[in-house]
């Protein structure tokens, strides 16, 4: 496919905007207004690894993807394409084996000009009342700490007759392991709250197999040969469960990356394979996929993904840890 000349100026444009920074700006300023949004303070979303600093809301994005810093090690910049059609910076990140909060303070105040930021604190208050709903699953149902999950899961996975894989244990190099059940999800993404159950199993494990357990605290059992859904009696509480079946060593790491998420992330690495960039820049043609089944390429073959990490390189994104993403 050839590159259409708009499509060459936008590379041409995000090129120059990370090698000379200042001096063209991240992206085009178009999407919005500019405005002043107070001090620097890693946000309330970062994590243990990584400092976050959201300059517009990810709501607003139609698709998004990673871009390293070419001048400072251990930044990374979330880019993507707005809902209008232009472009945007949609978060900085710091790496805190590079950055301490300080120093990511001084560098944002040296580079802010470059960039345009609309996310302002009263987004991070209406933010956290949004996450307070989500957390209601349903009546009766609200999600419960992590321990709490975990040990439900490692409950659960005994009354099934499986062998419990501590996810403490599961790095993203981590490779396939059969007759295992391994708890991911929020779980491994080390959420503090965590609402359905999802389970990784790595043996065959049928609808009907669950079924013939006879176990009173399963009930709603539905599915088929890859998910298994059902509801389980947590203290009289409903629990959704979400069984995902894997077997196939070769497709683990796209396996393991889609049960364990988060959902955006994954949305994010497919809306990478259907980009311009990396049909006509990076040369990987059209016709790619990534699901639970694995990596398929441009010609319908499955590409080996023995790990997440390998899935993170041959997409050419930051290798990230399900409590990264």
């Amino acid at each position: 496919m050839l590159i259409t000349k708009r499509l060459l100026i936008e590379i041409i444009t995000q090129e120059l905007n990370e090698v000379f920074g200042t001096s063209y700006g991240s992206f085009p300023k178009r999407d919005d207004k500019k405005k002043d949004n107070g001090s620097f303070k890693f946000d309330p979303n970062s994590t243990e690894n990584q400092g976050r600093w959201r300059l517009k809301d990810p709501d607003k994005f139609e698709r998004m993807w990673t871009r390293k810093d070419k001048n400072d090690a251990g930044i990374s910049f979330i880019v993507g394409t707005l809902k209008t059609g232009k472009h945007g910076t949609q978060a900085v990140r710091f790496s805190k084996s590079h950055w301490t909060e300080a120093e990511a303070k001084k560098w944002w105040s040296k580079n802010k000009k470059r960039f345009t930021k609309t996310w302002t604190p009263a987004h991070w208050t209406k933010w956290k009342k949004k996450k307070l709903k989500e957390s209601k699953l349903g009546k009766g149902e609200k999600k419960i700490p992590h321990e709490q999950a975990l040990n439900l899961s490692k409950d659960l996975i005994k009354k099934l007759g499986l062998t419990f894989w501590d996810p403490s244990e599961v790095s993203i190099d981590t490779k396939f392991k059969r007759n295992k059940a391994l708890p991911v999800g929020s779980i491994r993404q080390g959420k503090k709250e965590v609402g359905d159950l999802d389970i990784i199993v790595t043996k065959p494990l049928t609808k009907s197999d669950v079924s013939d357990m006879g176990l009173e605290e399963i009930s709603d059992i539905s599915g088929g040969a890859k998910r298994i859904d059902f509801k389980y009696d947590d203290d009289g509480k409903a629990r959704k469960v979400n069984l995902f079946i894997f077997t196939d060593p070769d497709t683990w790491g796209a396996a393991l990356l889609h049960a364990s998420g988060p959902f955006i992330y994954n949305v994010r690495l497919r809306n990478k394979l259907k980009s311009n960039k990396w049909k006509n820049v990076e040369g990987m043609g059209e016709g790619w996929i990534l699901s639970q089944n694995g990596l398929i390429d441009s010609e319908g073959k499955i590409v080996s993904t023995p790990t997440e990490r390998e899935v993170q390189k041959i997409l050419g994104v930051t290798e990230r840890t399900p409590e990264e993403r």
